[in-house]
């Protein structure tokens, strides 16, 4: 399956998504936190392109990297819980959903967020089959590293913290069930892995501190937010924005999974071949699906409430697939499959490859049969990918000779001329109509008052209001596939 990604994502290069290009520019330089994401991403990029050079596959590399090791993880936690047929059957309905085919592709806080998250969940179930009634360091060791791996995971994402309540869930069904002799060392252990969590979450709080909380407010914004929901286009009834998660959840786990829960539904209502009350699971004290369903319903209810509230991105519930994928693959080993359902899911896991496999590439196929530049948004993966290279790489001849401060009032633009014009290493600098800090080159990159001439680069000109202190001289404009561009020079008019 990575091999697959890779050849898809080198059919028909592309450039960097916005996201991938600002994480780039973070990148660039490091620090215990950023505007809107705490510090893994940029970290998990600077090592990245240290290896493998600032290309796009560079830039990438790891981010890849991390999803099929989280696919290899879950081979050996569903070992551990069931089988290893269970953590192959696990791993292989992971690979093939469109989550992991299509966000698998780019380098985004999810990477190293699910990588965290199943690493997590590993390390839970370690200590939570092993209880111990004595204290000392070997036995405390392994809370130890939960708890380092839960710090990382919220260094890399605030998404992660709601993995409280479900280790708070998983570690009270352990001792209920459980030796009354291991209640104490558990919980202490547990309280350790609070403590080493929040120990590795410090600098990044120590860097928000000292910038006003900015990472905070906005994951707060953009969770709870109540109004001007943007990301589910608008949508006024709750219920429509909830459908809208759901479907978005639906197709995140892809056709592969679908097909295992309903085989299965169908199986026991129609066969009567229920999972086995007397099955002897791998621990007597937790068992496996209601566990990994601890570390599915809290984020679910998360993405409920935030979709009632006011609207969610689908891939906030990305975390819920390797418990989605652990429960599933379990259930699915554990029970007796007529031989018809076996042939569904096998179909089913080729057919979620071909449709994430098309969905990646087929817009490529279809501009180079048709020779177009204008793309389909709703069904190309990589619209907003596309034409800055091309758009930048005509612009540039203007500016390569003249190192002056570029302005620009637009986000994705400041970050994709960044990284297509990294050679030049070019001064660039946020413009902010309003004075309000948007983002975070606003925060750390705002236009200053220069002495001499600076470029103007944005989709539309500068502000009229600008032109009171610079004379106006357009220098440029390039345009492809519905990307246009203009470069102008402003002149200072005391300079004239």
């Amino acid at each position: 399956m990575g091999l697959l990604r890779w050849v898809t994502l080198n059919w028909h290069p592309v450039g960097l998504h916005f996201d991938e290009a600002q994480y780039w520019l973070w990148s660039q330089q490091l620090d215990w936190g950023y505007y809107s994401k705490p510090p893994v991403i940029a970290a998990l990029i600077a090592v990245s392109t240290d290896f493998f050079g600032d290309g796009t596959n560079g830039v990438r590399a790891l981010s890849m990297g991390c999803w099929l090791l989280t696919a290899g993880l879950l081979i050996k936690l569903g070992e551990w819980m069931h089988s290893i047929r269970a953590g192959l059957w696990a791993c292989a309905l992971f690979s093939v959903t469109p989550a992991a085919n299509l966000l698998g592709l780019v380098a985004t806080t999810d990477a190293p967020l699910l990588l965290g998250w199943t690493t997590t969940m590993a390390m839970t179930w370690w200590v939570c089959i092993r209880q111990t009634s004595r204290l000392g360091y070997r036995a405390f060791l392994p809370w130890v590293t939960l708890g380092l791996a839960w710090g990382l995971t919220m260094n890399a994402k605030y998404t992660a913290a709601v993995l409280a309540p479900s280790l708070l869930l998983v570690v009270w069904l352990s001792i209920r069930n459980g030796s009354k002799d291991a209640s104490k060392p558990t919980w202490f252990g547990l309280g350790l892995a609070v403590l080493v969590a929040v120990f590795c979450l410090i600098p990044n709080l120590m860097w928000n501190a000292q910038h006003e909380w900015p990472t905070l407010q906005h994951t707060l914004d953009i969770t709870w937010r109540t109004q001007d929901v943007v990301k589910t286009g608008a949508m006024a009834s709750p219920w429509l924005r909830l459908a809208h998660l759901a479907g978005g959840v639906l197709l995140l786990c892809g056709p592969a999974l679908l097909a295992v829960a309903l085989i299965k539904l169908l199986a026991t209502r129609f066969q009567n071949q229920a999972t086995n009350s007397n099955s002897k699971w791998v621990s007597d004290t937790v068992n496996p699906p209601t566990w990994a369903a601890m570390f599915v319903w809290p984020l679910c209810a998360v993405g409920v409430l935030q979709a009632l509230l006011g609207g969610s991105q689908v891939n906030w519930l990305a975390p819920v697939l390797p418990g989605l994928c652990l429960m599933a693959a379990i259930f699915w080993v554990n029970t007796p499959t007529p031989q018809w359902g076996v042939r569904v899911v096998l179909l089913a896991m080729v057919g979620s490859v071909a449709l994430s496999t098309w969905v990646g590439a087929s817009t490529d196929l279809r501009l180079q049969k048709l020779s177009k530049q204008v793309t389909n948004k709703p069904l190309d993966f990589w619209h907003k990918a596309r034409h800055w290279p091309m758009v930048l790489r005509e612009l540039e001849p203007w500016v390569a000779d003249h190192p002056r401060p570029i302005w620009t009032a637009e986000r994705d633009v400041f970050v994709q001329t960044a990284y297509a014009w990294r050679n030049l290493l070019p001064t660039l600098q946020s413009y902010s109509a309003t004075g309000q800090v948007r983002h975070h080159f606003d925060l750390f990159y705002p236009t200053k008052s220069e002495a001499g001439a600076v470029f103007w680069l944005d989709r539309s000109p500068p502000p009229q209001s600008m032109g009171e202190q610079y004379k106006f001289e357009k220098l440029a404009i390039s345009e492809h596939g519905g990307l246009r561009l203009e470069l102008w020079l402003l002149t200072p008019l005391k300079g004239l």
